[in-house]
């Protein structure tokens, strides 16, 4: 098992895809947060205030739930697994390994451990080149209440979760194309559709809408949600729920499939 996540890790950080996903991820989270909102948010009455004490957490929020950065590990996620089957590799994958259980859990844990370290360190670098933005302006923020604990946990499950639905759609799939448009195509078109026919409380258990909440429910007031909506933690349930399901339809597959 130790081999197989060691194998994987070395798959994910020996191709040129992951190091270019992860430099425009960089580059996107430098210019959305030391320009956008950075230097415009002093001049720019659509941003919250500097002055706001929630500044810094809602940067954090916005920076995550825009989801540019942390789309780009999803991608990641996809072409860890879709590639094998593009580059018809996966068969000597599946060979080295005298389970295909254990080479879909080793693929699993590289890509946790990835997710949860990138996802990490964008929201960290987030707050950092808005204040550097705040700076050139010579903006000064108030003090800012800044809830450690509960962004710890909520950018963490959003980061690991966005990863895990596109190394699933990977599974299912098994085709680069077919799992990215999935990846764009369900959250922007395919849950708002299904949105019209659902009322407000239904819609919260569609999957993306239930891992946007995740990130804002109850968090710029701990402990407290608004009239009808789900926690945080019941809608990090109802994701895992899930993702646990899809995992378990794509473990099937990934035994069933070219069998021989």
């Amino acid at each position: 098992m130790i081999t197989g996540i060691k194998a994987e890790f070395r798959k994910l950080f020996s191709i040129r895809s992951t190091y270019i996903l992860i430099a425009l991820a960089l580059i996107y989270t430098l210019f959305y947060d030391f320009y956008i909102v950075g230097i415009k948010a002093g001049h720019n009455h659509s941003f919250i205030s500097p002055k706001s004490s929630l500044y810094l957490i809602t940067e954090v929020t916005r920076a995550a739930s825009i989801a540019a950065p942390i789309l780009f590990s999803s991608i990641i996620a996809v072409l860890l697994m879709a590639h094998e089957y593009r580059y018809n590799t996966i068969m000597y994958t599946l060979t080295l390994s005298n389970s295909r259980s254990k080479t879909l859990i080793a693929k699993i844990v590289a890509i946790t451990g990835f997710a949860i370290i990138f996802s990490l360190f964008i929201e960290v670098l987030a707050p950092i080149f808005a204040l550097a933005g705040l700076h050139t302006q010579h903006i000064v923020l108030v003090h800012q209440t800044f809830y450690y604990r509960e962004l710890f946990w909520r950018v963490t499950f959003y980061g690991w979760a966005y990863a895990m639905i596109g190394l699933l759609l990977a599974i299912l799939f098994r085709n680069v194309v077919a799992s990215i448009v999935s990846l764009f195509l369900i959250p922007i078109t395919i849950e708002p559709l299904l949105g019209l026919l659902l009322n407000s409380n239904q819609q919260q258990y569609l999957p993306f809408t239930a891992l946007t909440a995740v990130l804002n429910n109850g968090l710029f007031r701990v402990g407290r949600v608004g009239s009808g909506q789900l926690s945080a933690e019941h809608s990090a349930f109802i994701v895992l729920i899930y993702i646990l399901v899809g995992l378990a339809i794509g473990w099937v597959l990934f035994l069933r499939r070219d069998a021989n």
